[in-house]
Order: structure tokens, then C-alpha cells, then sequence
């Protein structure tokens, strides 16, 4: 079965700045499926536009803003 971008719901999302990083973070439905957190890297490219990576590795400070993610996204999920 392929993605369908349509179907996937954010329930909520917030953006996270950290030392001119960006991270997205948000529970998510997919087609009425179980509520699920995810997170998404931002970064921006040399020419200005904005790519998707994997969150991957944290610095200490980008872990600590997570952590508090975590925090308020984990009860949305119930």
C-alpha cells in the first residue's frame, strides 16, 4: 500500500528552535489509524530552500526542547 499524503492527520504539531535549528514535532493519524508522535528535521540548503531529515542525533539543547515535546504531546495521545 503506498502513502497517501491525504490521510495522514495532524492532530497537532509545534516547531522547535534550537541555535538556528528547526525540528517539527506532533501526534499523527494516519487514515483513523493509532494516534502517533513523530518528529522531522528541518534544515535549510544553501540555495535557500527547506529539506526534510532525519531527527538522528541530538545536541543537548535540541534533547532538552524534545524532552518537553514529549511532555506535552504524550497525554494527546490517549
Amino acid at each position: 500500500m503506498a502513502y497517501e499524503p491525504e490521510k495522514d492527520k495532524a492532530i497537532n504539531e509545534e516547531m522547535i528552535d534550537v541555535d538556528g535549528a528547526r525540528i517539527r514535532a506532533g501526534v499523527y493519524s494516519y487514515n483513523g489509524g493509532e494516534k502517533k508522535i513523530g518528529f522531522t528535521r528541518i534544515v535549510r540548503k544553501k540555495d535557500g530552500m527547506e529539506s526534510f531529515a532525519a531527527l538522528g542525533r541530538l545536541k543537548k539543547g535540541e534533547a532538552e526542547r524534545v524532552r518537553e515535546a514529549l511532555d506535552r504531546l504524550i497525554p494527546l495521545l490517549s
